[in-house]
């Protein structure tokens, strides 16, 4: 908020000190900041801003250090589980959050997402929702391969079962020029064929 009237030296808001005399037109404010450094604030930030700077990187290290795991995977993927559903910036967001997938409240803390999860099996797993119509949640997420999350996809858009109504199950089911097949059918195509020719 712009002040109304000139702020003298002494003037405190957050950590920020008012040093010098400012005399209303001024266009900036100076200030000494808690931590030493010194600072200058534009008259509208004045009410708002609270240190130099030092405050947000204090609060983002203590942030980091809570857990000590800013750096690996696992905190990657929750941070981008978040950022796909919650963020309408996010180049994923239409897939996610636009379509109704959410993050459960639990799950806003990494610590408990992480006490929830635990650390992935194998370096190729991943974050993936059982339920492919439900949100993010301890009940509804595992770590999976890409092949375990490519058929959690696979069953989610394709029919369940073949043209005749035999389902694809893994059994009864094998990949053919990226198409499924039928193995019962193929079976049953096959003895026909048998008959025919013989």
């Amino acid at each position: 908020m712009k002040p109304m009237i000139p702020l003298r030296a002494g003037a405190r808001f957050g950590r920020l000190t008012v040093t010098v005399d400012r005399k209303l037109g001024d266009k900036r404010i100076q200030c000494m900041c808690d931590c030493g450094n010194e600072h200058s604030v534009i008259p509208k930030e004045w009410g708002r801003t609270q240190s130099c700077g030092c405050l947000r990187r204090e609060s983002n290290s203590a942030r980091n250090t809570t857990h000590g795991m800013s750096k690996t995977r696992e905190y990657g993927i929750w941070n981008h589980m978040r950022e796909r559903c919650q963020n309408p910036g996010d180049d994923d967001w239409p897939e996610y959050g636009g379509r109704g997938i959410t993050v459960c409240e639990r799950w806003q803390d990494f610590a408990d997402f992480y006490a929830d999860m635990g650390p992935r099996p194998t370096p190729a797993h991943s974050i993936d929702r059982i339920d492919n119509s439900r949100g993010y949640s301890p009940d509804n997420c595992r770590w999976a391969t890409p092949k375990e999350q490519a058929n959690n996809r696979r069953a989610r858009r394709l029919s369940p079962a073949c043209g005749n109504g035999h389902l694809f199950t893994a059994e009864n089911t094998r990949m053919y020029r990226g198409h499924r097949v039928c193995r019962t059918c193929h079976r049953e195509n096959e003895r026909a064929r048998k008959a025919v020719t013989a």
